[in-house]
């Protein structure tokens, strides 16, 4: 049974790239999601893994007025929203390349928690 277990394994991570080439003409869109840790806020490390991943969109959790502070001009455009409620790890925001259109608040009857829809008017 292992050794059939360990071909079936092998066989699986053998293979070719499964990510196929895109043209050279194809518009390509980095987006980035993060969970910025409340606990932490404005802990260097966070910052540079989002500036260091380059991504054209990047949207957060769990920020708050420390994290906005810090985050704020990374992006030419950006929206913060800080927790509803007395609850610090309910912040969302998203920073971007291109202009936010809109941002439409999701409510959640689950807890402090809120989502958003959000809209970018990137280009392509």
């Amino acid at each position: 049974m292992r050794v059939a277990t360990l071909l079936v394994l092998a066989s699986c991570a053998s293979g070719g790239d499964a990510t196929p080439p895109l043209p050279e003409d194809a518009a390509r869109l980095r987006v980035m999601t993060y969970n910025m840790n409340f606990g932490v806020a404005g802990d260097r490390s966070g910052v540079d893994a989002i500036t260091g991943a380059a991504p054209d969109i990047v949207v957060l959790q769990e920020t708050n007025a420390e994290w906005e502070a810090v985050l704020r001009g990374k992006f030419p455009h950006e929206r913060f929203q800080g927790p509803k409620t007395a609850w610090p790890a309910g912040g969302l925001g998203v920073m971007s390349k291109w202009p936010i259109k809109s941002v439409d608040e999701l409510l959640s009857d689950g807890g402090p928690f809120f989502a958003w829809n959000i809209v970018i008017d990137a280009p392509g």
